[in-house]
C-alpha cells in the first residue's frame, strides 16, 4: 500500500477489522495508526458479556483493542465519547 500521507484505519474488537489491521502489518512494517471510539461509563467492561438486551447500550471495545494492539505492536488513538 502507498500513500502521500499517513494512514490509519478504524479499529473495534471485531474479527473484520482486527484482520484487515494484522494484514496491513504483515505486509507493511512502517509506523501505521488505529483509532478506536470508547466510552468513559464504564458499562459493559466484563469481558464474558456476549448477550446484549438492548439496542440503546453503549459498548466500550478499549479494553479489547488495547490488548491487541499491544501484542501485535501499533499506534493506537482512543476516541473518547
Amino acid at each position: 500500500m502507498r500513500s502521500d500521507v499517513p494512514v490509519g484505519t478504524t479499529l473495534s474488537s471485531g474479527i473484520d477489522s482486527n484482520s484487515i489491521v494484522f494484514t496491513l502489518r504483515s505486509f507493511h512494517k512502517e509506523k501505521h495508526h488505529t483509532f478506536t471510539a470508547c466510552f468513559d461509563n464504564g458499562e459493559f467492561d466484563n469481558l464474558e458479556k456476549n448477550i446484549y438486551k438492548s439496542n440503546d447500550i453503549k459498548i466500550d471495545e478499549s479494553v479489547i483493542v488495547r490488548k491487541y494492539t499491544e501484542d501485535i505492536g501499533l499506534t493506537t488513538h482512543f476516541i473518547e465519547s
